[in-house]
C-alpha cells in the first residue's frame, strides 16, 4: 500500500467523521436554519456544481418555486416538477410542519427537510435537487401530506 492509498484512506475516515458529527448534531425536530443545507448521504446522479452530491432537498428561502401547495387540510398540490427546482408550500392558519415522510407514513429517519412554520401565513420553500418521488407529511396533522414528483 503506497503513500497515497493511505492519503486516501485518511480522508474518507475524516468524512465519514465529519458527517457522522453533523448527523449527530441535528437531530432536533426543527432545525436550526444554516446558510448552507448539510448534506444527506444517498446515491446520486450528476449534481451541478454548486450543489453536494449527497443534497436530495433542502430549505431553500431565496429560491423561486416552480409550483405550490397549499399547505393546510386538504392539502391542494402534487407537484411535478424537474430535479433543482423549488416548491412552495403555503400555510394560511395553524404552524404545521413540512416534513420528508417515509412509505409507511411516519417522518423519516435523517429527512432532508423538517421545518415547522411558527407562524401563519409562512411560506417554506424547497428545492429538490434529485429524481424520485418524495412523501412530504406534517408531524402534527397525519391527514396532512403529499408528494412531489421529481424528474
Amino acid at each position: 500500500m503506497g503513500a497515497h492509498d493511505v492519503g486516501r484512506r485518511l480522508l474518507a475516515v475524516l468524512a465519514v467523521l465529519i458527517l457522522a458529527a453533523g448527523c449527530a448534531s441535528s437531530a432536533s425536530l426543527t432545525p436550526t436554519p444554516t446558510s448552507t443545507p448539510a448534506p444527506t448521504p444517498s446515491a446520486s446522479p450528476t449534481p451541478s456544481a454548486s450543489q453536494p452530491a449527497a443534497l436530495r432537498c433542502a430549505e431553500t428561502p431565496n429560491a423561486s418555486a416552480s409550483a405550490t401547495v397549499q399547505w393546510n387540510l386538504p392539502v391542494v398540490g402534487s407537484p411535478t416538477i424537474q430535479a433543482g427546482q423549488a416548491v412552495a408550500f403555503i400555510a394560511d392558519a395553524g404552524t404545521p410542519t413540512v416534513t420528508e415522510w417515509t412509505t409507511n407514513g411516519v417522518a423519516a429517519a435523517d429527512p432532508c427537510i423538517d421545518k415547522e412554520l411558527l407562524a401563519t401565513p409562512e411560506t417554506v420553500v424547497v428545492t429538490f435537487y434529485q429524481p424520485g418521488d418524495y412523501l412530504i407529511g406534517c408531524r402534527k396533522v397525519a391527514a396532512m401530506n403529499t408528494v412531489v414528483h421529481v424528474q
